[in-house]
């Protein structure tokens, strides 16, 4: 499961993902929208992001006051190596609408070391969200778990009543 885009906007979690079978070369896309809020740690995951948009767009610290990362698109080369491009949205006091911050597309690493790549704890926050979203996607949610049968409420026993 390969995502292309993890997303929170409005309280709404959106997600596209792909899934390759290396044998037919075959893809398959797939998306979820929800209103259904995310565990609690996706959007800490996606909010932890900001110290890397700071960091990578030159912006110092207080700049992140007002600002909400949104959204993470990936890609992914040939080689396997993921690429991802974070989108932000920064409060105006002078205007009706956000300033849309994006950070310049990164890989995970770089080859030959003579481009610029992820930072590593960044790599490590993204694999991060990715996980989260993967639960997302297969039903956990911030209060309950939509696929979980192994902990439903087991029915009380009935007791047996004696005949006289």
């Amino acid at each position: 499961m390969d995502f292309q885009k993890i997303k929170y906007k409005d309280r709404k979690t959106e997600l596209r993902w792909c899934v390759r079978n290396r044998e037919t070369l075959d893809e398959t896309t797939s998306e979820l929208t929800s209103t259904q809020p995310p565990e609690p740690a996706f959007l800490l995951a996606l909010q932890a992001l900001k110290a890397d948009v700071l960091k990578l767009l030159e912006l110092p610290a207080d700049y992140g006051d007002g600002m909400e990362v949104t959204s993470v698109s990936l890609s992914y080369g040939d080689d396997g190596r993921m690429g991802v491009v974070v989108t932000s949205l920064k409060s105006l006091e002078e205007a009706n609408s956000p300033l849309v911050l994006n950070t310049p597309h990164l890989p995970e690493l770089d080859i030959d070391d003579q481009n610029p790549c992820m930072p590593g704890p960044m790599q490590q926050r993204v694999r991060e969200l990715v996980a989260l979203a993967k639960r997302f996607a297969q039903g956990k949610r911030a209060q309950q778990d939509l696929f979980d049968t192994e902990n439903e409420p087991v029915e009380a026993e009935k007791p047996e009543l004696a005949l006289v």
